[in-house]
C-alpha cells in the first residue's frame, strides 16, 4: 500500500503584474522578482497589450528539497477582464494561455520538483485581447502569481539492495551491512533512506512452523 504524506501548503507569495491598454503606447511599471526560502520566481515586468498576442516568460529557480514540489498559479483581480480607469463599465476581455491551453483564474502555470527548480524551469505565457475597446482611455487589470510549496507525496519505500548477510541461525542478530533502503516519490524522484529503525533485529526467535 502506498504511504501518503498529508499535503501541506507551506507558504504563499504574491506577485503583481499590471496589464495596460492605451490609445497610444505607454510604459508599464515594473515589479521586482521575488525570492523566498531560497526560491526565486521571475515574472514579467508588465505588459502593454495591443491587437497582437504577447508572450512573456515566467521562471522558477533556487534550492528545493527533494520531498517538496513548487507550483505557481495565476489569478486576476477582475477575472481576466480589464476595466477602463475612468469608466469601469467599459471593459476589455483578454486570455492568458500556456502550452496552447487557455487558463482560468487559479490555474497552475508552472510546476516543478526539486530537480527542475535546482536547474531552473521556464514557462511561456501568451496574452491576447479578445475584445475591442469602445471607449478611449486606460484599461487595467492586475494579475497575482502565487507560489506554493507542498509535500512531494511518498509512493513507496523499498529495499533496493539486499544486505550482505541473508541467511541466519536461530538467535543471530540481524546485520544490515550494505543494505540500501530507497524512498520513491510521486514525481518519480527517489532518495536513499538513512534514518530507519530495525524492530526485533536482535536475536530473532525461530520461525513459526506452518
Amino acid at each position: 500500500m502506498p504511504v501518503l504524506i498529508k499535503e501541506e501548503i507551506l507558504k504563499k507569495l504574491l506577485f503583481l503584474m499590471t496589464l495596460l491598454l492605451l490609445c497610444c503606447m505607454m510604459a508599464v511599471p515594473a515589479y521586482a522578482d521575488f525570492t523566498a526560502d531560497g526560491i526565486t520566481v521571475t515574472i514579467p515586468d508588465g505588459i502593454a497589450l495591443t491587437d497582437a498576442a504577447h508572450s512573456k516568460a515566467i521562471s522558477i529557480s533556487g534550492s528545493l528539497p527533494v520531498n517538496k514540489i513548487a507550483s505557481v498559479t495565476v489569478s486576476s483581480v477582475n477575472g481576466f477582464v480589464m476595466k477602463n480607469e475612468l469608466n469601469e463599465k467599459s471593459t476589455l476581455n483578454y486570455t492568458v494561455s500556456s502550452a496552447s491551453k487557455v487558463l482560468a483564474p487559479g490555474d497552475i502555470v508552472l510546476s516543478a520538483n526539486s530537480a527542475a527548480v535546482n536547474t531552473g524551469k521556464t514557462a511561456t505565457l501568451d496574452f491576447k485581447l479578445t475584445g475591442t475597446p469602445r471607449t478611449a482611455g486606460k484599461y487595467r487589470d492586475t494579475l497575482t502569481f502565487t507560489l506554493s510549496l507542498r509535500d512531494n507525496l511518498l509512493s513507496r519505500i523499498t529495499v533496493t539492495t539486499a544486505p550482505n548477510k541473508t541467511t541466519y541461525k536461530t538467535g543471530e542478530d540481524f546485520d544490515p551491512t550494505s543494505m540500501v533502503v530507497t524512498a520513491f516519490y510521486e514525481d518519480g524522484s527517489s532518495q536513499p533512506v538513512t534514518s530507519y529503525t530495525i524492530t526485533d533485529g536482535a536475536a530473532p526467535p525461530p520461525a513459526k512452523q506452518a
